[in-house]
Parts: C-alpha cells; structure tokens; sequence
C-alpha cells in the first residue's frame, strides 16, 4: 500500500543522507550531480532491489537533500 511505501522511504532516510555524504567527500567537484545520482541509485538497488518501485519519491528526498545542503553551505560549490 501507499502508506507502508511511504513508511519504508521515511525509514531510508537516514540511509540515503549517509550515502549522499559518502558520494559527496569522495567526489566534492561540482558538475557530478548526475553521476553521483546514479551511484546513490545503484547502490541503494543493490542493497533493497524494491527501491525502483518507489524511486520518484527517492530521486525527490535526494534533491531536497542536495538543496538544502547546497543552500547552507554543506556542500561546496
């Protein structure tokens, strides 16, 4: 259902930040976003193949996340 998919992103979260920081200290150039995409895609795949079901919401956490990083200076441009 909706709501156990919603239940499983929210309970990712934490995962999904840690490995946007892991991708982000290895590669810290700008101009990689959609790379670094790619790698938090197929590492997250890998590890809970369910995740392409729901990967809308996924790509939309990731993008907030980069944002809000990005604007409070977390990651550098």
């Amino acid at each position: 259902t909706m709501l156990e998919t919603i239940k499983i992103v929210l309970q990712l979260i934490p995962t999904i930040l840690s490995i946007i920081d892991a991708v982000e200290k290895q590669i810290p150039e700008g101009g990689k976003g959609k790379e670094k995409l790619e790698f938090v895609k197929n590492a997250l795949t890998a590890a809970y193949p369910q995740i392409t079901e729901m990967w809308g919401m996924v790509e939309k956490i990731i993008g907030a996340a980069v944002t809000l990083y990005n604007a409070t200076g977390k990651f550098k441009k």
